[in-house]
């Protein structure tokens, strides 16, 4: 009872169970220094999240707390316990412009957070689960992928654009929103056709479901990043293999192309970022404490940004 009674000495003292028990420490203990009055608002502490947590919202019941983060996790809390109850290694996407985030579950729904109303929707279509997400480049288009395409706009309306018999791993859309490209799992890179509605391979044999998809500006040409550390230039009206840019010794993580398209970013496993010029096989070798998993330029086309899990954000001039 003593050994109970001397940790006691140590609560606020309005707490519910210094007072129940304050007879019988005052028996046995002698307190020399004050305590706080009360226990700090601060509960408890939720950890298992392993980068920056885009949102947070609570049940309707108050019994459960769902959070997202940037380490592409949906993770779902029991709040009286603070344990976690499961999360969803899945996908998650936020628009260009910040405004939405999108993530996508198992059960084939997509949940959409709008930043500027400060609200959310559900969307459904999917039957099975939703693997990966990207908004267009004026964040008014939102695909994902799936054992099908679908995509999503409040001005053209909802609709599934396309069935597979495979699920998608990468997806992208072009600049000019007439082609969609897609890397999935039997092992194949293809381009779905928006006007015609038409699939066409153009890479087999690699492992499109782990590839780094990006999309020039002019919309010819598709650069892929791939596991070996290998980056592909594809010509999309020809579907050829126009370059090869070998350098990276690990695992492609994040491809970015300038505005200008003159030039373009990777980041890789092998904890580098590169930026290649027009028609060089020398790049410029950005080295980093960790690997960055995104990289985006600026809209002049000067500063590149990398986000890693470590350090956060970096700017590179």
């Amino acid at each position: 009872l003593q050994t109970y009674l001397s940790a006691l000495a140590f609560a606020p003292s309005n707490s519910v169970v210094r007072n129940t028990f304050r007879s019988e420490m005052e028996e046995f203990l002698q307190v020399l220094r004050s305590v706080a009055t009360d226990w700090g608002f601060e509960l408890q502490t939720l950890k298992g999240h392993t980068d920056q947590i885009l949102s947070i919202a609570p049940s309707i019941d108050g019994r459960r707390l769902v959070t997202v983060g940037w380490d592409k996790t949906v993770r779902l809390w029991d709040v009286e316990s603070g344990t976690e109850e499961k999360h969803f290694a899945h996908s998650v996407s936020v628009s260009p412009n910040g405004r939405y985030a999108a993530w996508g579950l198992d059960t084939g729904e997509i949940y959409i957070w709008d930043a500027d109303e400060d609200a959310g929707q559900v969307l459904k279509g999917h039957k099975s689960r939703v693997r990966c997400l990207h908004f267009s480049s004026d964040s008014e288009t939102l695909l994902s992928g799936s054992t099908d395409i679908w995509k999503w706009s409040p001005q053209a309306g909802n609709k599934r654009i396309c069935q597979l018999g495979t699920a998608i791993r990468q997806i992208a859309m072009s600049p000019n929103g007439k082609f969609v490209v897609f890397g999935s799992e039997d092992d194949t890179i293809s381009v779905f056709h928006c006007t015609t509605h038409q699939v066409e391979q153009i890479l087999k044999g690699r492992p499109g479901h782990d590839t780094a998809l990006a999309l020039s500006a002019d919309n010819k040409t598709l650069l892929c990043g791939l596991p070996d550390g290998q980056i592909w230039a594809i010509d999309l009206e020809r579907g050829l293999l126009r370059e090869r840019f070998p350098g990276h010794r690990r695992k492609i993580s994040a491809i970015a192309i300038s505005p200008d398209r003159q030039n373009f970013a990777s980041a890789s496993y092998d904890k580098t970022v590169r930026i290649w010029g027009p028609k060089s096989q020398t790049p410029l070798v950005l080295s980093s404490k960790h690997f960055a998993y995104e990289a985006c330029f600026s809209a002049d086309g000067r500063m590149l940004y990398t986000h890693d899990s470590k350090d956060g954000i970096s700017e590179w001039d």
